[in-house]
């Protein structure tokens, strides 16, 4: 007797969990496509061929193929975003969907302007964890991790070179509670962002200053304010006129020529241009100096006196290895729409949004 009622509890229970995953199953396939929808009433453009639920017994399982997603909202100024995924598969828990893993093989985004691209991103294997805030029913944390990113601009072109990165990670989070790190005079952290990624080729930085490749870069910065702005004027201008500003509490480059650290607070003037000040601290400096040598813009006026300053203003001074090392300290300030490194002006500033 005691076996059949054992038996018959176990198989009651067998059969409400294969309901329950069932029914997590349909619900999740409903909302997606409610989600999808909404989306593309507010003017996100979704596209698939597929989109189905599978996992059974201990997993939920969102897969779809031929995915597209593009936006062309008017705080774009005219551009479109748009990301592409062959094959994509989100995984959950059933008992803990508030936190989605995805992953894809490969994933393209591009940003274009009159249907001509501007800008191109292709990732492989990419690894996404996504943790929401039931309560407040929006993100809390993220995670994406990259084995291979390249990049370049414009359209593409045969036997281009791509700018490229490898084992690279990005995290998103809102803090939980108050930062102990934030000092009393600064506004509330209300987002972090930290990246790291390895063996990196920048073409978009003048060939040679970090040697042939960067072997790492990292990069922590937090942002500050009464909420997280929306990246439009009409979201920034409120976060800008309370005192918003971004934290660069890290940024760090480290090559085999030059190791640069950098360090600062920025926010935006009344034009949206960055407003700010950063203390940089750069080993390698007869490296740089080379580099900069065999540039022509720094082989007339006002080129060549710069890099006259810039070698004077180097110091020497011992590392942790007990080794004397040559240093460049510099402060850098963004002001009235210039970057300036120490008292000279170097580069013209636009605004970050139109």
């Amino acid at each position: 007797m005691r076996f059949k009622v054992l038996v018959t509890i176990v198989l009651l229970v067998i059969g409400a969990y294969v309901a329950f995953w069932f029914y997590l199953a349909s619900q999740v396939e409903e909302k997606t496509l409610e989600a999808i929808a909404n989306l593309q009433g507010s003017g996100v453009g979704v596209f698939y061929d597929d989109l189905e639920v599978e996992g059974f017994p201990y997993k939920i399982v969102l897969k779809s193929s031929s995915l597209k997603v593009s936006y062309g909202g008017p705080e774009l100024a005219g551009r479109t975003v748009s990301i592409a995924f062959p094959e994509v598969a989100v995984v959950a828990q059933p008992w803990k969907l508030t936190h989605g893993v995805m992953v894809a093989d490969y994933a393209d985004l591009v940003v274009s302007e009159n249907e001509e691209a501007v800008f191109r991103l292709a990732a492989d294997h990419i690894k996404s964890s996504l943790i929401l805030d039931i309560e407040e029913r929006r993100p809390q944390r993220l995670s994406v991790v990259m084995d291979k990113m390249q990049w370049g601009y414009g359209p593409a072109r045969p036997q281009e070179r791509l700018s490229e990165a490898r084992d690279v990670q990005i995290h998103v989070r809102r803090p939980i509670g108050e930062s102990p790190d934030t000092d009393q005079l600064d506004m509330p952290v209300v987002g972090e962002m930290a990246l790291r990624a390895k063996d990196i080729m920048a073409y978009e930085i003048p060939v040679g200053i970090f040697g042939k490749k960067a072997d790492t870069v990292m990069v922590h910065a937090a942002v500050h304010g009464s909420r997280l702005p929306e990246f439009t004027p009409a979201g920034l201008a409120p976060w800008r006129d309370e005192g918003g500003t971004v934290t660069l509490q890290t940024l760090r480059i480290d090559s085999g020529k030059l190791d640069l650290t950098l360090k600062g607070d920025m926010s935006l003037d009344q034009e949206f241009r960055p407003l700010g000040a950063f203390s940089a601290e750069i080993t390698g400096v007869e490296h740089i100096i080379e580099v900069l040598s065999g540039l022509s813009a720094f082989q007339k006026e006002p080129g060549d006196e710069i890099l006259d300053d810039l070698k004077d203003m180097v110091e020497e001074r011992r590392n942790g290895n007990d080794e004397m090392i040559k240093v460049l300290s510099l402060s850098i300030a963004l002001q009235n729409g210039l970057l300036f490194v120490g008292p000279i002006p170097v580069y013209e500033l636009s605004p970050v949004i139109r």
